[in-house]
């Protein structure tokens, strides 16, 4: 049995916090949307901006985190 140790937790190695980032600065960005959506009190409005910020990561953004969080 070889045991071998993780390092230890870092928003550096976790390419979650990078996806979590980017979904963010999205938001930032459309912000009037955003502000609109949150006003209106109509939960559909506010899960069709978030549904957008989270289609705007691409399978090559996630390829590129893992890459460099050193999982690949």
């Amino acid at each position: 049995m070889r045991f071998e140790f993780l390092l230890p937790y870092s928003l550096d190695y976790n390419p979650i916090e990078l996806a979590f980032s980017a979904m963010k600065h999205h938001l930032r960005r459309d912000k009037l949307r955003l502000q609109m959506a949150t006003e209106g009190r109509d939960d559909a409005d506010v899960f069709a901006v978030l549904n957008d910020a989270i289609f705007t990561v691409t399978l090559n953004d996630v390829a590129g985190w893992f890459h460099k969080c050193q999982y690949l």
